[in-house]
């Protein structure tokens, strides 16, 4: 869906190509291909480590599922809790 939006409006993808080097105005793929460029943006894939998420019952899809806002699900609940020493009753 992403691509598919960045594509109608003229962006090229060239997946999954791997750069070998960049100058000015010039992208060398390790295929050799030589793509002529004024912009270049790098995409590098991280993939999220969703342990401590998932042992609290967030919900998560392929990361932790947010409303429109980026708030994670009302059923969940942060707590804080105060750690400080008391030391005005030693």
């Amino acid at each position: 869906m992403i691509r598919k939006l960045h594509e109608d409006h003229g962006v090229q993808f060239h997946l999954p190509g791997k750069v070998r080097s960049l100058s000015d105005h010039q992208v060398v793929l390790e295929s050799n291909e030589t793509l002529d460029a004024d912009l270049v943006v790098v995409g590098i894939g991280v993939r999220p480590s969703l342990g401590l998420a998932e042992q609290a019952g967030i919900a998560l899809d392929r990361g932790i599922t947010v409303d429109r806002y980026l708030r994670i699900q009302r059923s969940c609940r942060s707590r804080v809790v105060d750690l400080r020493s008391d030391t005005t009753t030693r």
